[in-house]
């Protein structure tokens, strides 16, 4: 989904980070504004951006807030709360417009996660941790998804516990949610961040899905503590799949909502692998929106956005918080 001197160079680099830092902060300090907490993601886009993401009208994309996934001995020692402190702080400050910000220097401006994540942190006091671990806190085996968004959140997470005095060894990503989820289960790491609906529809694969953020993560908590996790307070930020297409194919073919691809002889539908097993993907349009004439494109590097303006596919799993969904 995202892509990973001389003295005057340094300068424009420094320019560049400082004020993306500085559009960080403010973003975080704007609060709730655009936040996703109570409603999934069934909005339009604007007509006037040129990607439009369907109203997903029978919510089969879910709420994924974030919420970090972690194996429940680290919160339970003596540097318990230091640990649950630091990692709340954190998420409380990733709203929508945050989000959203990182996720355009990540993509546009081409910054490391590294130096987004310690310009948020610092925009935000969150190198000052208020309570310290102690010398015999436990390692932080730090692993994410394979997107550019997850490779971030590491970060972010990451070095604010490091800046609590917890030693974080990053592992870096371990792939889709399924090989996440396998790897921190056997022991491979013991912290990851996840997207709330993923866990209780795709890996829980409760039968009756929740109709609130709350409830969402309710059932992802639950599910999580049968097996010796526990999840951390979750985003006000959710970052949901959508079905976005092309502005232009959307007015053509009149499609407004996902229901409207009925009306459509036959269309494809790009996405990481993953997709096409999950209840909150393909599975779901086939088997709530009862769409049969979907074929599936498989991604690997290729952006999804570059698969719609090549005209190599009808719509893209697209991410709410992708910067390409305001690009007008």
């Amino acid at each position: 989904m995202f892509r990973k001197h001389t003295r005057r160079a340094a300068k424009a680099a420094f320019a560049i980070s400082f004020g993306v830092a500085l559009l960080i902060g403010l973003a975080a300090c704007g609060g709730g504004g655009g936040s996703n907490t109570t409603t999934a993601a069934t909005t339009t886009a604007a007509a006037t951006t040129k990607y439009t993401a369907l109203i997903d009208n029978k919510h089969i994309f879910g709420f994924q807030n974030v919420a970090p996934v972690v194996k429940k001995t680290l919160i339970t020692g003596p540097n318990g709360a230091a640990l649950v402190s630091t990692v709340n702080g954190v998420s409380s400050k990733l709203t929508l417009p945050a989000m959203q910000a990182m996720n355009k220097a990540y993509v546009v401006n081409k910054e490391t996660p590294k130096q987004i994540a310690h310009g948020f942190l610092a925009a935000n006091g969150l190198l000052k941790a208020t309570t310290k671990a102690t010398s015999s806190a436990p390692t932080i085996v730090l692993g994410t998804k394979n997107f550019g968004e997850e490779y971030i959140l590491g970060q972010l997470y990451g070095q604010a516990l490091q800046a609590a005095g917890f030693k974080v060894d990053y592992k870096g990503s371990f792939g889709s949610s399924e090989l996440a989820d396998t790897a921190i289960t056997s022991g491979k790491m013991n912290f990851y961040p996840e997207y709330t609906g993923i866990i209780a529809l795709d890996l829980a694969k409760v039968k009756n899905a929740p109709k609130t953020a709350a409830a969402t993560y309710a059932a992802a908590n639950n599910f999580e503590q049968t097996r010796g996790l526990t999840l951390l307070k979750p985003t006000p930020f959710s970052d949901t799949d959508t079905f976005t297409v092309l502005t232009t194919t959307a007015t053509k073919d009149g499609l407004k909502t996902m229901s409207d691809l009925s009306k459509l002889k036959s269309f494809s539908y790009a996405g990481y692998p993953e997709c096409q097993t999950r209840i909150t993907c393909i599975l779901g349009m086939k088997q709530i929106y009862h769409l049969k004439n979907i074929k599936f494109i498989p991604i690997g590097n290729i952006s999804v956005y570059t698969l719609l303006d090549e005209g190599k596919a009808t719509g893209g799993d697209g991410f709410s918080t992708d910067p390409q969904q305001l690009q007008k």
